[in-house]
């Protein structure tokens, strides 16, 4: 089953999320306030949903609403998908994606934008085989210093 995340959700969603961080190499400054205010707060910067399985929550993912200049759409960028490792493969990414994708046409949105580390070819076939296009473009952070550089500039 599929839907949004709650209050209740968060201590095990915060467990994903840290999974995902080390899956992929990295930490996570995300505690459940941070969680609680991106995505339950009044305003949120946009969406969680949740996967539950028998076991409970096997897989989330996040977007946020985007724009899309060359196209003139609105859509969404999807931040994070996360399925556990023994259940990859049995259809909860796309039904996360699936998900995600119905709150961003409900608001508006005509696509998401979905990307992936160079070395994950599992996550690069997964998208391939949901139709999705491969786009040649190199992704650029701006963070930390850079960022108040940026800002302090305006």
């Amino acid at each position: 089953m599929i839907r949004d995340v709650t209050e209740a959700d968060l201590p095990a969603v915060l467990e994903l999320v840290h999974a995902l961080c080390r899956h992929e190499g990295d930490q996570t400054l995300n505690t459940i306030d941070t969680l609680r205010r991106s995505f339950l707060a009044a305003q949120p910067d946009g969406w969680m949903v949740l996967a539950e399985h028998a076991e409970g929550p096997v897989g989330y993912a996040t977007a946020h609403i985007t724009y899309e200049s060359s196209d003139a759409e609105r859509g969404a960028y999807v931040g994070d998908i996360f399925v556990v490792e023994v259940l990859r493969g049995q259809g909860i990414g796309r039904a996360l994606l699936g998900a995600l994708a119905l709150r961003v046409r409900d608001a508006g949105g005509t696509f998401l934008w979905l990307t992936a580390l160079p070395g994950n070819p599992r996550a690069h076939a997964f998208y391939r085989g949901l139709g999705c296009k491969e786009q040649p473009v190199i992704a650029f952070a701006a963070t930390g210093d850079a960022f108040e550089k940026l800002a302090s500039e305006a």
